[in-house]
């Protein structure tokens, strides 16, 4: 595909093109930082990336193409959380565990 092509694709499905982006930043994550990993709050930290991107957006500071690569980052750990969970924090998503966790119904 064509770097032309690339743009007008990202244009024409922004978050199809994002969504993607991000799958394949959270498979390069897990295999460079496995778990246990603390991506509870990496996803706190990648939000605040997001905001602080938008900000520097309006004042002119940041590109859209730099806040939207924060985005992907933000995505990306919330793919890990919802695939992975965070093993240091004790948290499993319902896939990867045996076990109720405290608060939850048997």
């Amino acid at each position: 595909m064509t770097e032309h092509e690339q743009l007008v694709e990202r244009v024409a499905h922004p978050i199809d093109a994002i969504v993607d982006r991000a799958k394949t930043a959270a498979a390069k994550a897990s295999a460079r930082f496995p778990q246990p990993n603390y991506i509870a709050l990496k996803v706190a930290e990648e939000a605040g990336e997001v905001v602080r991107g938008c900000v520097h957006f309006a004042e002119g500071r940041m590109t859209w193409e730099e806040v939207e690569g924060e985005i992907v980052q933000l995505i990306a750990m919330l793919i890990r959380l919802v695939t992975e969970g965070d093993e240091i924090n004790g948290v499993y998503p319902p896939t990867r565990r045996l076990a109720p966790q405290p608060g939850e119904q048997k």
